[in-house]
């Protein structure tokens, strides 16, 4: 990154109207959101610069990408992920031009390091980037939602727990959690992937969840249970860079299922308060969710409860070679 005047990277990052929380502009101000942006993308791997074809060493345009080993392990490809598309320019002609120019530099990145799947998510207010992916051989496999729950000057969440109890994992609690994991996702971008077979789909969110029990220190999970029975389960996490850079304290859901017997039985409901009481007492600022636009009991259940969609995505893939 040290290649082109440090102004023109300022430049490009206070010119993208999309940059990372844009949706908090007005409550923590346009200089933070932009340092913010910029410093991710002074951080961003495998950095691919795009210069100007009139202007001599004129950035006009950054791309980047990071290896996906979670994803390798879990799908059976060699998985890459696309973290930045963006471009300089007025016009939106101009924009994929660069654009595409710049995603044909990193193809050659993935076919040189022999990944069979690459993914990116676009802001749904991108076009510019999500035209040249589709010219360029990608499909959409999910439409992702943002919502987010404000906690200033959020009353004491009371109720009786439906008549569960909610809390803390033990191990002997693994196996059943991962079987609920197992059998409750259905919506996802990896089971709406015609190149990813449902039973590694299923396999794969149970995974993850053990992974959040045993693997990732940030990762926590609680538990409704009844009678002795596991009737649901939700994960979450902190996002300490945005605490530290942005001054916003953040609750990141990250999955929340119930088991097949136990739907409609407010068992998510329930658990989500149960979250909300948590980071009302931690003294977080908000709690963040992401469900597919498909689901739409979710999405129903999440704005009743108060949360407000604030961000709209899609995932995009390309299948470089066959799996395995």
């Amino acid at each position: 990154m040290d290649d082109f005047d440090p102004g023109d990277l300022e430049l490009l990052a206070r010119r993208f109207p999309l940059k990372h929380f844009h949706y908090y502009r007005r409550l923590i101000g346009e200089k933070k959101l932009e340092e913010y942006f910029l410093s991710c993308l002074r951080d961003a791997p495998n950095p691919r610069p795009l210069f100007s074809e009139t202007e001599r060493g004129k950035l006009v345009g950054l791309a980047s990408w990071n290896d996906s080993p979670w994803d390798s392990r879990n799908i059976g490809y060699k998985t890459a992920r696309i973290n930045f598309l963006i471009s300089a320019g007025d016009l939106f002609e101009t924009q994929t031009a660069r654009i595409d120019r710049l995603y044909r530099s990193l193809e050659t990145d993935f076919k040189k390091n022999s990944y069979g799947y690459v993914f990116f998510r676009a802001n749904a207010s991108d076009l510019p980037a999500i035209c040249v992916l589709q010219r360029n051989g990608y499909h959409v496999v999910d439409g992702l939602l943002t919502l987010s729950f404000s906690l200033k000057d959020a009353p004491a969440f009371c109720g009786d727990g439906f008549g569960m109890t909610v809390r803390e994992p033990l191990d002997e609690d693994m196996e059943a959690v991962k079987h609920i994991a197992c059998t409750s996702f259905i919506y996802d971008r990896f089971h709406s992937d015609p190149e990813i077979p449902d039973s590694a789909a299923d396999q794969l969110h149970a995974n993850w969840i053990e992974d959040s029990f045993a693997k990732n220190a940030d990762d926590r999970v609680l538990l409704a249970e009844k009678s002795g029975n596991i009737l649901g389960f939700v994960s979450y996490s902190v996002s300490e860079k945005c605490n530290r850079e942005l001054g916003l304290r953040i609750l990141n859901i990250i999955l929340l299922a119930s088991h097949r017997e136990s739907r409609n039985k407010n068992v998510a409901k329930a658990l989500t308060l149960k979250v909300l009481e948590l980071a009302r007492r931690d003294h977080f600022d908000f709690v963040h969710v992401g469900t597919q636009l498909r689901n739409v009991k979710a999405n129903n259940l999440y704005l009743k409860l108060g949360f407000q969609l604030v961000d709209t995505s899609y995932t995009l893939r390309k299948v470089m070679s066959p799996a395995g």
